[in-house]
């Protein structure tokens, strides 16, 4: 009963010996969970609280939302500001929770085709195949692991979809790449690359 590996940053916590994990403030963390009703995992974020017996999930804290994806089993989330009520997700479905009110009815289990599963579970692996994955979601993926941060310039360039597999350990191929597929061009100013639309043909 504990996390598969360790979380992906310093605030997420785990604590076996109590069967509770905390994420604080932000992070990502997998979970395996032994199956015994009577001792659950429980991982808390922002007051949401995942509550598995027997199951494999993801669970990620950040931008003012906490989202869970189960691989394995169930899993139930709450309690959601919206109705205050416990949503049980399955396997191979995410439900994202915000953590401030909104203006929808509540939060919505999302049905997850494999490959979207296999993105989810991408950020585990060093050299994550993505397929038709956003390029802002992707230079976050990076930004995580580097000093250099990656910023999609405007909204159409961050949503360009992208698909191949990237090394995490090396941003600057990566930008590299991007830049000689005509995708983006890169303007660094610090520690920060601006992905920007390419220039067009003949000139700025």
């Amino acid at each position: 009963m504990k996390p598969s590996e360790e979380p992906e940053t310093p605030g997420a916590v785990a604590i076996a010996a109590k069967a509770i994990a905390r994420l604080a403030e932000s992070g990502e963390a997998p979970f395996e969970v032994a199956h015994n009703p009577a001792r659950p995992f429980v991982v808390s974020a922002g007051g949401v609280t995942v509550r598995a017996v027997g199951t494999a999930c993801n669970v990620r804290f950040v931008s003012g939302a906490v989202e869970g994806t189960v691989t394995e089993g169930k899993v139930a989330v709450g309690p959601a500001l919206s109705n205050n009520v416990a949503t049980l997700i399955a396997a191979n479905q995410r439900l994202a929770i915000p953590l401030t009110p909104t203006a929808a009815a509540g939060p919505g289990v999302e049905r997850l085709a494999p490959a979207d599963v296999r993105t989810a579970l991408a950020w585990q692996q060093r050299v994550p195949d993505f397929s038709d994955t956003p390029l802002a979601e992707i230079a976050a993926r990076f930004s995580r692991h580097h000093a250099l941060q990656l910023v999609a310039a405007d909204p159409a360039r961050g949503a360009r979809r992208i698909s191949g597999m990237f090394a995490l350990d090396d941003v600057e191929v990566f930008v590299s790449l991007l830049e000689r597929d005509g995708i983006i061009r890169a303007e660094r100013d610090g520690d920060t690359a601006r992905l920007q639309a390419p220039w067009t043909t003949g000139g700025r």
